[in-house]
């Protein structure tokens, strides 16, 4: 059975990259101000909680067996996944950017992202010992990120690139951890209560810290807790440079953000107070919300994919930033509906037949 807090979460996750690819494909620059702007502003935490889910999902997905009992089909199964991820960001990467290198391998996007995850802890979960392993692994890496960040040292694909893959990998194996902790515990049983409920302390404390240092939220913002990343791009690998040949190319900047060491430990403690919180939430889920409300986080592959085949549309008729606030507002809304329809439409042919 499906685990409805985690579809919410994952649904909070994917309904957020809607608003922020808008903010940054369609909506006029001047209209992101206010509430809009704040919100943006933010959504580093979206990143990692998309990330955590997909590590925590790895365990959930497991455990109908027993995660013990990972074997070769699991890490086939798994493997596939990875790989199609990887190729889907890099097909995704080539139609916005072309075949510019070695991002379109490397660093094409947070779908790449979590598929090298996904292969990584895939080979991972052979290991004996798997919680202590995925522990001091994870701790380890965090170590090296840091001091990497600390120092101002930046190369591709570690954190620097189109979408860096660190720190964001981290939140998977984060995720994966906590799910194997987790794993351990008896379902519905105090001791489990008392783990989500110390997740969600620990995110309270987190922001709070980090609340008094820069003010509420402020840890996010562009001043505070992010780097840009540059990647200057040329025209001549764009996709419609293979329709247009035979003209002058010239380079273009692309510009990216990425996590500093604080933003990502903020992120992280929005992540464990969101899940932490949810948790508790699932009974009143479960009795008093049907399920089709949750069905757009169960199918959040198709809808991301959904939302940028718009966006594209979008900015290929109507230009990039070119909607007013309403206009925007209004497209969000009919994202919103669309991922609901799509999801419902995913789910009626993925349903198994009844036999007769």
């Amino acid at each position: 059975m499906r685990k409805k807090y985690v579809d919410f979460a994952r649904e909070i996750a994917l309904f957020y990259m809607f608003f922020q690819h808008g903010v940054l494909t369609v909506l006029k620059q001047s209209e992101n101000a206010g509430v809009i702007f704040f919100l943006n502003e933010i959504v580093p935490f979206c990143s990692a909680l998309f990330l955590f889910l997909a590590g925590y999902s790895i365990v959930l997905s497991l455990k109908k067996n027993g995660v013990s009992s990972y074997n070769l089909h699991n890490f086939t199964h798994l493997i596939k996944r990875g790989v199609v991820l990887c190729a889907a960001s890099s097909v995704l990467f080539f139609i916005e950017n072309g075949f510019q290198t070695p991002d379109i391998f490397l660093t094409s996007g947070i779908l790449n992202t979590i598929g090298i995850f996904i292969i990584i802890s895939s080979v991972f979960l052979f290991i004996p010992h798997r919680r202590i392993f995925f522990t001091i692994f994870t701790i380890s890496a965090t170590i090296v990120y840091v001091y990497f960040d600390l120092k101002e040292t930046y190369f591709v694909p570690f954190n620097y690139g189109y979408e860096p893959i660190f720190p964001t990998i981290l939140f998977g194996f984060i995720g994966i951890t906590f799910g194997l902790f987790a794993d351990r515990i008896e379902e519905k049983s105090k001791l489990e209560k008392a783990f989500y409920l110390c997740a969600a302390l620990v995110g309270v404390v987190i922001h709070l810290a980090f609340s008094f240092k820069h003010g509420f939220l402020k840890v996010f913002f562009t001043e505070f807790g992010r780097y840009t990343v540059e990647r200057i791009f040329s025209e001549k690998y764009l996709f419609s440079s293979l329709f247009y040949g035979g003209r002058e190319y010239s380079d273009f900047q692309a510009l990216i953000w990425n996590f500093r060491t604080n933003s990502f430990f903020a992120a992280l403690g929005s992540t464990f107070f969101l899940i932490g919180s949810l948790y508790f939430m699932e009974p009143f889920f479960k009795k008093y919300l049907p399920k089709k409300i949750f069905i757009p986080g169960k199918y959040a592959f198709i809808n991301y994919f959904y939302h940028l085949a718009i966006l594209a549309i979008l900015t290929q008729t109507s230009g990039f930033n070119s909607l007013g606030k309403y206009q925007f507002l209004t497209l969000l809304v009919s994202l919103f509906i669309g991922s609901y329809i799509i999801s419902y439409i995913a789910e009626f042919i993925t349903k198994p037949k009844k036999t007769i």
